[in-house]
Parts: C-alpha cells; sequence; structure tokens
C-alpha cells in the first residue's frame, strides 16, 4: 500500500483543492448508480460483480474527498486516505480494509 508522504510527492497523488459540491453531488450519484448496477449483476457474475462493489465504494469515498477538498488520481493512495478518514471517525473502522481487499478482486 502507498504512504501518505509518497502519495503527496506523486503528480496525480494526494492534492488539496477547494471543496467542490458539484464534484460530490457527480460522484455520490455515481456510486448510487453503481449500486444499482451492482444488485442487478447479483448472482449472475462473480468478476463483474467483484468490479462493480469495488468501484460503487471506490465512488463514494472519492465524492467524500471532493467535498473535503482533497483530490487524489492514484487509486492506492486514496485507499490510504481512508486510514486518516477512519482514525477521524468521518469512515467506519475497517473501510480502509474492505476497499483495499476489494481492489484485489477486481
Amino acid at each position: 500500500m502507498a504512504s501518505i508522504g509518497w502519495c503527496k510527492r506523486q503528480q496525480r497523488g494526494i492534492k488539496l483543492v477547494e471543496p467542490n459540491d458539484n464534484l460530490f453531488q457527480e460522484y455520490a450519484q455515481t456510486a448510487e448508480e453503481t449500486l444499482d448496477v451492482l444488485k442487478s449483476i447479483k448472482g449472475k457474475s462473480k468478476v463483474w460483480l467483484a468490479t462493480t462493489k469495488y468501484y460503487c465504494e471506490y465512488f463514494a469515498v472519492y465524492s467524500l474527498l471532493m467535498k473535503i477538498g482533497v483530490k487524489c488520481e492514484i487509486h492506492d493512495c486514496t485507499i490510504s486516505l481512508c486510514q486518516l478518514l477512519e482514525d477521524m471517525e468521518i469512515l467506519p473502522k475497517g473501510y480502509k480494509n474492505v476497499l483495499e481487499n476489494d481492489k484485489q478482486l477486481k
């Protein structure tokens, strides 16, 4: 897993930006749409089920990052940020591990 320090040094890594309610809404809506797709493929394809589940979880976290003004275009770095959000009690404990495990399955 990528460290926060490494991620901050990457061109597409962790950057502070202005919070963006429009992107927050867009990514939240994308997460909801992905959840609908996830429900529709349940029991049909394990590969697509795993991939869709991961992206649903990822888009939900990314929407939160847009809301608080954090841009991160490297998935491993976004996952690393989940630990900070868990420590701050913004995300439920274990979310990072779920996201990390689901990324490996996709």
